[in-house]
């Protein structure tokens, strides 16, 4: 077989989030090498502008009948599925239409799932060949939870590229179109606005805060359903001084530059690829001790773990930080180090496609040649 492998990756939405900017990477290392088509369930979102200029085919499969029609009109041989609904609306249309690998991502905890959504995880995984975990953490949960073989579950840690760089923009630049005083403290947060991501213990923490330093600035960077109701406990609060809610940025790294730490408060997590963001920019790192993140946050090396939901361990881990700026700095440069030797982009690449390639040669390659006898 010397033509390009054919594979799909469905996802549920292509809105920006760990697993699109995952899907999106390894798409465009790859696409070299195999030839990429993306289809959706529900929104396009900003993701798919991204593939596009790649030059990678996006589709809208939005029901079965189209899902299994393009499968086997495009003669898919890889369907790489991404999220919950994809992965169980995938696997069984990949099975149907008799798709000759299949693999899925685990990319989050889901502690949302109902029995009914572990036994749908569980009956359908054993269509698939692999499925790829981004955290030991998310393997165990498979193993436990959906009583998934072991054998079946790879894990690859989320990737960073170390070479990205901010813009020409510039951190004092930066704070000043934020009217935040060249010295004043940075505070940051950098997620969905979900109640699973923490962001609600964010005006507590703010206000507990405020008793040891009188003057910070959180910056929010981030879009999501809990957003309206932060902006009210903000206000509630009397925090609009101490907390700005930017919304979505595309340019992150600028804001980042710019934070003295960066907060995770979540309560469930499986491989953070904000913490990955921080320790690139040498940033100090206080996450809750939750998922996978003990995998990537050393405690008291690159950050500081505190048990979730606990806002007043956050808030002495944040003046702690930030009352030794030596120990700051030497946590930062702990933690780009960290992630420089462990967790770049290139390894998460590579990985990947020695999966698909691994099942080329075991299903497909072996298939062709039999065919040809």
């Amino acid at each position: 077989m010397t033509d390009k492998i054919n594979i799909l990756h469905l996802v549920t939405s292509l809105n920006v989030g760990g697993t699109e900017k995952y899907l999106l990477s390894v798409t465009k290392a790859l696409k070299g090498d195999f030839n990429f088509f993306v289809g959706y369930l529900k929104q396009e979102g900003r993701i798919a502008d991204e593939l596009k200029r790649e030059g990678i085919q996006v589709y809208r499969l939005n029901n079965l009948y189209n899902l299994f029609r393009f499968l086997k009109k495009n003669k898919i041989y890889i369907l790489h599925t991404h999220l919950y609904r994809a992965n169980i609306i995938g696997r069984i249309m990949g099975k149907v239409a008799k798709v000759p690998v299949i693999v899925s991502s685990q990319r989050s905890i889901d502690g949302w799932k109902k029995f009914y959504h572990v036994l749908l995880d569980r009956i359908t995984a054993r269509f698939n060949d692999c499925i790829i975990a981004n955290s030991q953490e998310t393997k165990k949960i498979l193993i436990t939870r959906e009583k998934i073989d072991s054998n079946k579950i790879s894990v690859i840690h989320n990737g960073i590229n170390i070479n990205d760089h901010i813009s020409d923009v510039g951190m004092p630049s930066v704070k000043a179109k934020l009217k935040i005083g060249i010295d004043i403290p940075v505070i940051g947060y950098v997620g969905r606005l979900h109640t699973e991501k923490g962001v609600d213990l964010i005006p507590e923490i703010a206000l507990r805060l405020k008793q040891n330093i009188p003057v910070f600035k959180f910056v929010i960077i981030g879009e999501g359903p809990f957003k309206k109701k932060l902006a009210r406990y903000i206000e509630k609060y009397g925090l609009t001084d101490n907390i700005s809610l930017l919304g979505y940025k595309q340019n992150i790294l600028d804001f980042i530059a710019i934070m003295d730490i960066v907060i995770l408060p979540s309560r469930e997590e499986s491989f953070p690829q904000v913490v990955l963001e921080a320790m690139k920019m040498a940033k100090p790192v206080v996450a809750a001790d939750v998922g996978g993140v003990k995998e990537l946050v050393i405690d008291g090396v690159n950050g500081i773990l505190v048990p979730s939901c606990n806002t007043e361990v956050f808030v002495k881990a944040i003046f702690r930080i930030l009352q030794d700026k030596d120990n700051a700095y030497a946590m930062g440069k702990a933690g780009r180090k960290y992630v420089i030797e462990n967790f770049g982009i290139d390894r998460m690449i590579k990985e990947t496609e020695q999966i698909y390639n691994k099942f080329i040669d075991e299903k497909i390659r072996i298939n062709q040649d039999e065919e040809d006898i």
